[in-house]
């Protein structure tokens, strides 16, 4: 191997001296940035939420979550001094952060960058060198550091090397609890003109050497503290009629587990070329499949490559997934062998032809079947547009924990700019999850879908805001947004469920193809659910429907919801008054008599605490009452009145009004006939009503009035006062309750 890995750098000196320097300097500049950053604060859901499990009351099983300081890291000394490197900031939390970047020279020496302030759920996109002034421009670094006050993956940040027409690569920020051991191994493809570039950094305050194994053999290389290692191969084809080749590198340290960053490129110009190479923790592999999201074939030509990093044969099988298992068949892949340790490029011609009559597969899911079981087989995956040239990469990975079953990406669709979200089940039985769209101002958000197993979600962010598709709540993307933030979380289930997602967001005119696919520290947690109406009045033998909707939360205190989720099981306090039962996970109640009780709802749901490592799943029953009336329908006369209140002898009226009310119980346009007739009369006056009975229709919650005319007859000849009564007799709704039961007395007729 000496000799075929090239270092473009050696600047390095003995930083034993500098290493103090570093670690106050670095310390003192956090300690800062943690006191002038806002201080943390929880979200909070309106509405009575609880927890009906003994002893974990509501608060207690939301996320206690404490701040800490937290570093991500990348190594430089390649492509970032262009001005079309690219910084990505990413504030998944819902409280302002502050990021302050310290960059390291050659010499590891410590710079400061300028602070960025990040709103919440804000997406910043950045030149790198605006984190420079003019003073520290002229330095060569080696390193970039991003720290910032809160919990794990809460900042996520990516660097964009755009590389002029040859087209753009993704430079990764890793953080210490990513890595899992102290080997970290890559495979990828390159055309035989293209050049490999591998950067490798400490990340330590320790210097580390590092192994170096290929095809070739082994070297090894030192690294100070915060120190880089730039190097370059060449490619090199097995044959004249080969179009590439497929390169390795094993990386083992001497370091701490983390301390060694890794990241590298491959470039050609003549083939119009960029890929990025991403290195893989050995100790972070968890199943031995392999899975990717979204690949392009359409018009388009992919490279499958695989390496076998265990010391037995594999035996590895290609697959075609449809985005739908309703779509139609998968296509299978012949197998093959992958000797100890070695890499192989995939034949997918077989694969590709059959795809290509099948309209249904132009994007597709690859599921790489690993039939010996054995953990350690690692991959790669990249498409090249035949006609626009552009490269995409798509990570090829097991699904690993139940943290990858989540993600947080940017979205962008400015100018020419597409964004196009994919989201897999990659598990073997059907997942439901969420998906809350954070842009300027605003949340797009979609109640929890179900995914079969092998089935994949597609969010194209253009298009959902062009045709302006509403989201579940009937709230759509403004066409002045540019930029935002994606969020999905596996939902609900039992913690064994796996998802797969990542964002591609693409330009033609700027040359880039950038991929991300970053969780967040774990899935989303039930935080309990509410009871709409809370409060409802019924009838006896009426219905009302009592809908049970959910919130979860997230690690970082972001509140999602509400959506319809349901309840396991419900109690009735009082039969008596109502009936109770669950119709589709919501409440169904029907009245019985009169009264009032309280129904409460049961949900068991899962709860996610995490280590800083992993994530843990625990099952929790939340609870919420809603309180019913019973009331009988009621419609009752409440005043009934002569106007004018004086007439003469003789041929004069007034106008005898009867004032209906009904109940909100009472249903609609109910028929209520109403009797008027003579009370008192001592003076036995002669007078006529035009008629004694009238009906009129009410409904409920209004009030109606019925009128008379009263009149003194040409023959009367006696003064005196007059009272008349008003009673219902009749309503068309027989379970309606009329009053008074005798009716009511107006007030004093006086004729003159």
């Amino acid at each position: 191997m000496r000799g075929q890995w090239l270092s473009l750098k050696r600047r390095e000196s003995d930083l034993q001296t500098q290493r103090g320097r570093w670690r106050v300097f670095t310390t003192a500049l956090i300690v800062g940035s943690l006191l002038a950053s806002s201080s943390f604060s929880r979200a909070s859901v309106g509405g009575r939420i609880s927890s009906a499990s003994p002893g974990h009351q509501f608060d207690h099983l939301r996320p206690h979550i404490f701040p800490e300081a937290q570093m991500i890291y990348t190594p430089l000394a390649y492509g970032w001094e262009s001005a079309r490197a690219e910084l990505v900031l990413n504030n998944n939390g819902p409280s302002t952060m502050l990021v302050t970047p310290i960059f390291s020279t050659m010499e590891g020496m410590p710079v400061p960058g300028r602070r960025v302030t990040l709103a919440p759920a804000e997406v910043r996109h950045m030149a790198l060198t605006d984190l420079l002034d003019e003073a520290s421009q002229g330095h060569n670094m080696s390193g970039l550091a991003l720290h910032y006050s809160g919990r794990m993956l809460e900042a996520g940040a990516q660097i964009i090397l755009r590389l002029g027409e040859v087209g753009s690569v993704d430079v990764p920020f890793t953080s210490r609890s990513d890595y899992r051991s102290t080997v970290q191994e890559a495979v990828w493809w390159m055309p035989c003109r293209a050049q490999a570039i591998v950067v490798l950094g400490n990340a330590s305050e320790a210097p580390i050497r590092v192994r170096m194994q290929d095809t070739e053999g082994e070297e090894e290389v030192h690294l100070n503290p915060y120190a880089s290692r730039v190097l370059s191969r060449s490619g090199r084809c097995p044959s004249a009629s080969s179009e590439g080749a497929v390169g390795t590198l094993r990386l083992e340290t001497t370091g701490s587990v983390g301390s060694l960053r890794a990241w590298g490129v491959v470039t050609s110009k003549e083939d119009l070329f960029a890929s990025p190479i991403r290195f893989y923790d050995l100790g972070g592999i968890r199943q031995p499949h392999l899975f990717a999201t979204g690949l392009r074939v359409k018009e388009a030509t992919p490279h499958l490559v695989m390496k076998n990093t265990t010391g037995v044969p594999i035996s590895a099988r290609p697959r075609f997934l449809p985005l739908s298992p309703a779509l139609g068949d998968v296509l299978e892949g012949m197998p093959v062998i992958i000797e100890p340790h070695a890499v192989r490029e995939v034949d997918l011609t077989p694969l590709l032809q059959k795809a290509a009559t099948r309209s249904y597969l132009d994007i597709v899911s690859v599921h790489v079947i690993n039939e010996s079981g054995i953990l350690g087989l690692i991959g790669a995956l990249v498409s090249q547009d035949r006609t626009t040239r552009l490269v995409y990469e798509v990570p090829l990975r097991d699904p690993g924990s139940v943290r990858n079953s989540t993600g947080s990406y940017p979205w962008r669709t400015d100018g020419d700019y597409t964004t196009i979200v994919s989201v897999t089940n990659v598990g073997e039985k059907s997942a439901q999850f969420t998906v809350a769209i954070n842009f300027p101002g605003g949340q797009y958000f979609l109640y929890p879908r179900e995914l079969a197993a092998g089935e994949t979600a597609i969010f194209d962010l253009r298009r959902m805001q062009q045709q302006q598709t509403p989201d579940s709540r009937g709230q759509v993307i403004p066409l002045s947004v540019t930029a935002g933030q994606f969020r999905w979380s596996v939902h609900g289930g039992d913690g064994t469920a796996r998802l797969m997602g990542r964002s591609e967001i693409v330009s033609l005119s700027q040359r880039v193809s950038s991929s991300y696919s970053c969780p967040v520290c774990c899935p989303y947690s039930f935080l309990g659910i509410v009871l709409r109406p809370d409060l409802f009045t019924t009838t006896p033998g009426g219905s009302v429907l009592v809908l049970v909707d959910g919130f979860e939360v997230d690690c970082y205190g972001n509140v999602f919801g509400p959506f319809p989720s349901g309840a396991h099981e419900c109690d009735n306090h009082n039969s008596g008054v109502l009936s109770a039962w669950l119709e589709n996970g919501n409440i169904r109640a029907e009245g019985v008599s009169e009264g009032t009780t309280t129904i409460t709802a049961y949900r068991s749901d899962i709860v996610y605490f995490d280590d800083g490592m992993d994530c843990y799943p625990f099952i929790f029953t939340f609870s919420a009452d809603c309180r019913g009336e019973v009331r009988k329908p009621k419609i009752f006369i409440t005043e009934v009145w002569f106007n004018p209140q004086e007439i003469n002898r003789t041929l004069d009226c007034s106008t005898l009004s009867v004032n209906l009310s009904a109940s909100t119980e009472v249903g609609r346009n109910v028929q209520v006939r109403v009797e008027a007739f003579q009370w008192r009369n001592p003076e036995r006056v002669e007078l006529t009503i035009d008629n004694d009975q009238k009906t009129t229709s009410i409904s409920g919650g209004t009030t109606e009035i019925v009128t008379f005319q009263v009149c003194t007859t040409v023959n009367n000849q006696k003064s005196g006062i007059v009272k008349y009564k008003a009673r219902i007799i009749s309503t068309s709704d027989l379970n309606v309750e009329v009053g008074p039961p005798d009716g009511m007395e107006s007030n004093e007729l006086n004729i003159r």
